[in-house]
């Protein structure tokens, strides 16, 4: 996590100019380098709790404002997921819990990242040859 000022707003006189929403990004950890977590790990109350209620100062300032907060990109771990951990039922059961804990903060909108091939996808379960394997007998 990225660890940044806090939220101020600019009211503007513009009447063309009607923000709705505050959106942030969020993963529980990073496997751009290579090196994940355990699953265990991503899946503790106190990780969950901890990731997400660090947002809560502008949680409040937005909600304050009487705008909607949400993510707008969240996922277990950035760069496509952590093999082992973010492709295991576990990480479903994550993603639940973590949802539902989301909406009890304030958060009204949790957007998932995810695509074809990634180490996380909760629609599409087969690999990426695969799916163009099977795209290709349709056509």
């Amino acid at each position: 996590m990225i660890d940044t000022a806090p939220l101020y707003f600019v009211r503007a006189s513009d009447s063309f100019l009607c923000w709705y929403r505050v959106s942030q990004h969020h993963y529980s950890g990073s496997f751009c380098t290579g090196s994940g977590d355990l699953l265990q790990n991503l899946m503790t109350k106190s990780t969950i709790r901890s990731n997400l209620s660090s947002f809560s100062p502008d949680i409040d300032a937005t909600l304050e404002q009487g705008l909607e907060y949400i993510l707008g990109e969240t996922n277990s771990y950035s760069c496509h997921g952590a093999p082992g951990v973010s492709n295991t039922a576990g990480a479903a059961l994550w993603a639940l819990d973590y949802t539902l804990y989301a909406s009890q903060i304030g958060i009204s909108r949790v957007h998932f990242h995810e695509g074809i091939g990634y180490k996380y996808n909760l629609v599409c379960h087969l690999a990426p040859s695969e799916y163009i394997q099977r795209l290709t007998q349709l056509i």
